[in-house]
């Protein structure tokens, strides 16, 4: 049985498809969603009572600039912008994420790598499954 271009795996060639370019315009949404959610946290967290500033200054950093990243994304996404050329087959080999403004990916050990390498997609339904308060708790204290 072959996969609808909307429900497989990210592939350039499947940007053609309005239906996979609305999948990934609803992840971008809910994963904006919840980085502002979890950005306001901080902001809160940092006028509150004792913070630790340099921490909640870094979380709140990287939740930025994950954030800007995860917009422009969006905006060439809803402008229907092709991937720029040269890109490697997957964004995340070397040189391939810079594009967009993102940091370099972390090298995981073999072990960690094959762990994530064997896990189904995250589904639709895991995503509005996910509540953001605990999630957001966790991102922000661990």
């Amino acid at each position: 049985m072959s996969l609808q271009p909307d429900e497989q795996p990210f592939s350039p060639s499947h940007l053609e498809s309005s239906a996979y370019r609305k999948r990934l315009l609803r992840k971008l949404n809910t994963l904006i969603a919840v980085l502002e959610v979890a950005c306001a946290k901080v902001r809160r967290s940092l006028e509150g009572p004792d913070p630790d500033i340099e921490r909640l200054t870094r979380i709140h950093k990287n939740l930025k600039d994950t954030l800007s990243v995860c917009q422009k994304a969006k905006g060439a996404l809803q402008r229907q912008e092709q991937l720029p050329a040269g890109l490697p087959p997957l964004l995340g080999l070397e040189g391939g994420a810079e594009h967009f403004g993102a940091p370099k990916p972390v090298l995981r050990p073999p072990a960690e790598a094959l762990k994530f390498s064997e896990l189904a997609p995250i589904t639709a339904d895991e995503i509005r499954a996910v509540d953001l308060e605990d999630l957001c708790r966790r991102l922000l204290f661990g």
